[in-house]
């Protein structure tokens, strides 16, 4: 693989901040966290210090904005900046062009970026005041105190500036903020490890001010504020007729910025961005292939805990046990980017200020950089275009979670839409070699996952409809192993989509009823005993002993161990909330109550939080019915029904467990099923954007 790092090879290698003074204390932040220029140099100091000691009773956006123009152009002027590259500071109201909710008030720019936007009227707002201007393009955010605001609140807000940098920067790992308020202001600074801010900082002692403005043409030689392993090089327009809306970040509105990345061809764009503070996955998708055929590479860079195991070495660890004797269609293939991963440790104190931090990843003090190209990809699940396209992309994910389990002993852990793909597409290297691609990610082993399309295609081919990546936290399943065992009881996930009780970290209450295994008849069995033989079937069956159960959750040991079922309740997570959120093309949303609360419903999963989802298991095929789209009602209504019918009891409370894929084979049954009795009908075309389940005064509501 060409040599290529996610942060300069050079700023690796220089020292970090615990070589030099640390741990820092709050207090330390000023005289060790900014860069230290000696401001009474600076051309006209003393009328500077005169207006940042006015703003103190008197900061509105507007003046404070001239404060800062002029501290800037002075610190340029005697750094020797060329006036094209000085920082432009300008108001700035209403969402960004990412289609944020955030709404900084004032936005730092460089200043040839700032005249060029400059030039288009309809960047002006009726007031006057700036609009529209991309976060990819900004260089630091500033936060002014408003009515009603406190202290917290402005800190926090200053601090979620920042991050909606780190979305869509990938050449800007670490970024200076700021919060004004009405007599002091605060400095912030947010890299991947968490959100820190200095001291209360009094407008009458005005050299932490100046400081922030010198730090962002001249940080600490120890602060990672930009990274030359990446450049923008221009945006993809939406208005340009062979752009791909589907792959575009969930933050992109007008455009999406392009992004050159050392060691690797052509250009890319970001198509997913996780949340600063924790991992910090960013997905980068390639736009232009001139290497490869069939598909272009995916660039994906993390930023790990020091603490526990490299993401991207852990991933490709698991990648190469499942495809040891070959790749196994359906599974992502990838290559680790070689070069040194970038340690950041900057901070170390009791005193930590993270305001974002996850609470269940807990505090860190330092992360690792690591970043990896897969070889495969496809859109993602929920743009499936048909009824029947979503429905056999569900029943291929579960053949391959039930693969990498059964003859890899591997669980996933992490099953969220942004980690399963529909209409699959793969890299087809030119060189290979030089790649440094090994030879089990390019030839296909000789047992494969058994797909819908051997079923759905005219000639049998058994190729995949569906995409299963994302396994940075896949574990080996082997309970009866100590140290595997530990690791399952650690809480993985995405919480909207993680199982009940891996989420709330202990055994729901009681066992549901049990049901029994779906049974086919028809066309339906007659394919399951194509695709998979008759044995299979019978052997799929399983006699639960209602009787024979613990009768408390004490019996039980929390926390609980990760269980295959559990890949497939997460999966379960994203069949309904996908299917709830469709509608047919060119269809009415048709909102409706029960939407509305199943959507609060699954926005309010939280770690450790209370299960509030026990309702749904409750529900009767009408209801069911009557949550999906009107039209999708008598189709999938029955799917879901049952599907959660097998998902809502707590197998573990049978004293004689069941297989650990039983639930793998209920839901293929189930969607084997749906699949059958789709293709016997018209296709359902689909609606590309997502139904919406809001309560309307002026539509009727079910």
């Amino acid at each position: 693989m060409p040599l290529a790092r996610p942060f300069d090879e050079t700023l690796a290698r220089m020292p970090r901040a615990e070589d030099i003074n640390g741990p820092f204390k709050v207090e330390d932040f000023v005289d060790q966290h900014l860069f230290q220029i000696e401001i009474q140099n600076l051309p006209n100091f003393n009328a500077i210090c005169t207006a940042i000691q006015g703003l103190s009773g008197n900061v509105g956006a507007d003046r404070l904005t001239e404060v800062l123009n002029s501290i800037s152009a002075n610190v340029g002027a005697y750094l020797q900046v060329p006036p094209g590259n000085h920082i432009c500071f300008f108001v700035h109201e209403h969402g960004a062009a990412l289609n944020v909710s955030e709404r900084p008030d004032i936005l730092g720019t460089l200043q040839s970026i700032f005249d060029d936007y400059c030039l288009q009227d309809s960047n002006r707002s009726r007031t006057g005041n700036f609009i529209r201007f991309s976060y990819s393009q900004v260089e630091t955010c500033v936060a002014v105190v408003s009515e009603g605001m406190t202290q917290e609140d402005g800190l926090k807000q200053a601090a979620l500036y920042a991050t909606s940098i780190h979305h869509v920067r990938l050449d800007k790992p670490c970024v200076y903020g700021l919060y004004a308020g009405r007599t002091h202001y605060f400095v912030i600074w947010s890299d991947p490890v968490a959100a820190y801010r200095s001291t209360q900082q009094s407008y009458s002692e005005p050299q932490a001010l100046i400081k922030y403005v010198a730090s962002l043409y001249n940080p600490p030689s120890f602060h990672l504020t930009s990274s030359p392993n990446a450049t923008r090089d221009g945006f993809l327009l939406l208005s340009h007729n062979t752009i791909d809306a589907e792959h575009l970040t969930p933050r992109s509105d007008d455009s999406a910025p392009l992004w050159r990345i050392e060691g690797l061809e052509g250009l890319y764009r970001c198509i997913f961005s996780g949340i600063p503070h924790t991992r910090c996955t960013r997905v980068y998708r390639q736009v232009d292939p001139p290497g490869v055929q069939g598909a272009p590479f995916i660039y994906k860079q993390v930023m790990g805990r020091l603490d526990g195991t490299d993401p991207v070495h852990h991933e490709m660890k698991m990648l190469h046990h499942i495809h040891e004797d070959g790749y196994v269609a359906g599974i992502v293939r990838g290559v680790e980017f070689d070069g040194e991963p970038i340690d950041i440790s900057i901070w170390d104190s009791d005193e930590l200020n993270q305001w974002n931090a996850d609470k269940s990843h807990g505090q860190v003090t330092s992360r690792r950089s690591s970043a990896m190209v897969y070889l495969d990809t496809g859109a993602p699940i929920s743009k499936g275009k048909t009824v029947l396209d979503l429905v056999a992309g569900f029943f291929d994910f579960v053949e391959e979670l039930r693969y990498i389990v059964e003859r890899r002993e591997v669980v996933h852990r992490d099953i969220s839409p942004s980690n399963i793909y529909t209409y699959v597409k793969s890299v087809t290297p030119q060189n290979p070699t030089a790649l440094g691609i090994p030879g089990n990610m390019l030839n296909p082993s000789a047992n494969q996952p058994t797909f819908i399309n051997k079923y759905l295609l005219p000639d049998n081919r058994n190729l995949p409809r569906g995409l299963v990546g994302g396994l940075h936290m896949a574990a080996s399943y082997q309970p009866d192993n100590d140290q595997a065992a530990e690791i399952l009881r650690q809480f993985t996930g995405t919480p909207l989509y993680s199982p009940r009780a891996i989420l709330s970290r202990t055994w729901i209450p009681a066992p549901y009823r049990f049901p029994s295994m779906p049974e086919l008849q028809g066309e339906a069995l007659q394919v399951y005993h194509m695709l998979f033989g008759p044995v299979a079937y019978e052997a799929g069956h399983e006699v639960y002993d209602r009787n024979n159960t613990h009768t408390s959750r004490l019996s039980l040991q929390d926390p609980p161990l990760y269980r295959p079922r559990h890949d497939v309740e997460s999966l379960y997570w994203v069949i309904i909330d996908i299917l709830l959120h469709a509608k047919p093309e060119r269809s009415e949303d048709s909102p409706s109550r029960k939407l509305t609360e199943f959507e609060d419903t699954l926005n309010g999963r939280t770690y450790r939080g209370s299960d509030r989802t026990t309702y749904l298991f409750y529900q009767d095929l009408d209801w069911w019915r009557q949550t999906l789209h009107p039209a999708l009602g008598p189709v999938l209504g029955e799917l879901l029904h049952k599907m959660t019918q097998q998902v809502g009891p707590e197998y573990e409370y049978l004293i004689d467990p069941p297989r650990s894929t039983h639930l793998h084979e209920a839901f293929r049954r189930l969607l084997l099923q749906a699949i059958v009795a789709l293709r016997q009908q018209p296709p359902i075309a689909l609606d590309s954007s997502r139904r919406v389940g809001r309560r309307s005064p002026y539509e009727p509501l079910y």
